[in-house]
């Protein structure tokens, strides 16, 4: 898939979720809905030691966000 499909598919997919809007289904807010949850899975499942590291700490540009 190009860089312009993947364009093209993004525009579509957001016109949706806009039209969505009007029609009363906030599916922006279920979007994030949804990425909290996997965020909160992914944090449980992975490790972030090495961005918690004394050395690698002033490296890490968000505080809540780690490698």
């Amino acid at each position: 898939m190009t860089a312009q499909d993947n364009l093209q598919s993004f525009i579509e997919r957001v016109q949706l979720m806009r039209d969505g809007l009007k029609s009363g289904n906030d599916t922006f807010a279920l979007e994030f809905q949804e990425l909290k949850l996997k965020s909160a899975r992914y944090k449980l499942e992975k490790s972030s030691k090495i961005g918690e590291l004394e050395c690698n700490t002033r490296k890490n540009r968000y505080r809540d966000i780690l490698p």
